[in-house]
């Protein structure tokens, strides 16, 4: 699979924007596969869009490892969870960067982002950076 970068460059394309015509179906099956040899005979069906979320902690010492795991943690019918990465902002504060691939006729994004934001001790906000469909 590819590294984080890889697929971050893909998804946000040349200079840092968006690529809404990319086609996802390359990150969405290495999470597939990843998936199926984790649990095997589960049947998954191949995710439509994937999502590049920065998540934006509450406080500068809120552990972002601690809210990695917190974000992983949560389950919808339709969605994997890809690679992450921490990113600084300023002075010394990092955000959280991760993947998301979802089932468009399952997963609505507005709930995913407030299940999300309903962490409101350890997260101050959820935002979209580049969101590619099939």
């Amino acid at each position: 699979m590819d590294s984080f970068e890889d697929i971050e460059q893909q998804l946000l394309g040349p200079g840092g924007f968006s690529a809404l015509t990319i086609n996802s179906d390359d990150v969405a099956g290495a999470l597939r596969d990843k998936q199926k040899a984790a649990v095997p005979g589960m049947i998954l069906k191949s995710p439509r869009s994937t999502i590049l979320l920065d998540i934006k902690p509450l406080e500068a010492e809120t552990d972002l490892v601690q809210l990695e795991r917190l974000m992983r943690g949560e389950f919808m019918i339709g969605l994997s969870w890809g690679p992450s990465k921490l990113v600084p902002i300023a002075y010394g504060l990092q955000k959280l960067r991760i993947i998301a691939c979802v089932e468009d006729e399952v997963v609505s994004v507005d709930a995913l982002i407030e299940q999300l934001e309903a962490h409101d001790q350890y997260v101050q906000s959820v935002d979209i950076v580049a969101f590619t469909g099939c």
